[in-house]
């Protein structure tokens, strides 16, 4: 196919728009991979700048508009007729073990599943095995999530490798078991990283010690993921070495180092730089809430996004969402996609507003 006839018929796809240069609704929001393919020509009109970036969302828009293709890998875009008042927000929805209420957790149909449903990121576990080779997997012991028994520590990746990570899932509390005996084996990280090489990974080292920080950079460096990979830990050595062996690397607060930031902020301390770049919390911890839109506020003020877990009802999703937390982690990652388009459209309702001089 030509460039030319690939031009025209993505612009005709990604607008439905059957009939170039038509007048057509255009809604940007889900659509990133496809228009990030493009040149906007705009000699009439204005619209929002296209982003491509992982660590982001596509602004969303919609209103009435001209879409033209012109030649090569551009189109032109014309007489928008609304504008962002105000950027819409970053929201992410990061996949707690992948799909893991309709799918083993940890392991490729989960992470699958959590893609295909609208997740941006794949929040998992690792655990080192007897050889040295580091696996996902969220227990330090297989029990629970395979045929077979014992720590991870104490057995080799070709014993693991023999186990089916799918005999003990079941949807419906034990009526039944349907991925028993489909293959579905535990991941290596390795693996995990080339299998989805454009999503980002949230990794959580697991093993408070055993944990060897030269292997772990070494597997980023070799799938290219340093830019794609958050680092997080409830251990505050372990984040402690990474950043010291690799700086750059975004890591998110340690259980440590959370409480020192609550202190801070009920303190009204503000620190010139926190060593993380990301709180990951949850709503509360006993009967103390931590999760509060002054906490976000002044979270976003030090540059630092609020990732929320583990939150799996609608109420509180929808809830943490207006708060203006950046990213819930759940396991229930299609119901959380939905509640972020209902919150991102109803943002263009209210935000949206009046013509836009051209």
């Amino acid at each position: 196919m030509r460039t030319s006839e690939k031009n025209d018929m993505m612009a005709r796809t990604v607008y439905n728009d059957p009939v170039e240069g038509s007048e057509v609704s255009v809604a940007l929001y889900g659509l990133a991979k496809e228009l990030s393919q493009f040149t906007v020509v705009n000699q009439h009109g204005w619209m929002p700048p296209f982003r491509h970036s992982l660590w982001g969302i596509y602004p969303q828009c919609s209103g009435e508009c001209t879409v033209r293709p012109r030649g090569g890998m551009a189109i032109e875009v014309s007489r928008v007729s609304l504008a962002m008042k105000k950027p819409a927000p970053e929201l992410w929805v990061l996949a707690h073990r992948g799909a893991s209420q309709e799918a083993p957790a940890n392991t490729r149909p989960a992470f699958d599943l959590a893609l295909q449903q609208g997740a941006d990121v794949l929040e998992t576990d690792v655990h080192v095995t007897r050889d040295g080779e580091m696996v996902v997997c969220h227990d330090p012991v297989v029990d629970a999530v395979s045929d077979g028994m014992g720590a991870i520590a104490q057995c080799s990746l070709s014993e693991l490798k023999r186990l089916d990570f799918g005999y003990r899932f079941t949807p419906d509390e034990g009526v039944s078991y349907p991925f028993r005996g489909k293959r579905v084996e535990i991941l290596t990280l390795t693996e995990l990283l080339t299998l989805y090489p454009q999503t980002i990974i949230n990794v959580d080292l697991k093993p408070r010690s055993g944990v060897s920080v030269r292997k772990f950079l070494s597997i980023l460096d070799a799938c290219d993921a340093w830019s794609r990979v958050v680092v997080a830990s409830f251990h505050q050595s372990n984040l402690h070495r990474v950043r010291l062996a690799h700086p750059a690397i975004v890591t998110s607060a340690s259980t440590n180092e959370v409480a020192r930031f609550l202190v801070a902020y009920y303190a009204n301390i503000r620190p010139r730089q926190w060593p993380f770049q990301v709180l990951q919390v949850p709503v509360r911890t006993g009967k103390i809430r931590i999760v509060s839109a002054r906490l976000v506020e002044r979270a976003r003020q030090q540059g630092l996004p609020v990732d929320v877990w583990t939150v799996d009802d609608e109420e509180s999703m929808r809830a943490l969402y207006q708060l203006g937390v950046r990213g819930l982690v759940t396991n229930r990652p299609l119901l959380a996609s939905r509640v972020r388009k209902e919150f991102l459209d109803r943002h263009i309702r209210e935000d949206f507003r009046g013509n836009v001089a051209p």
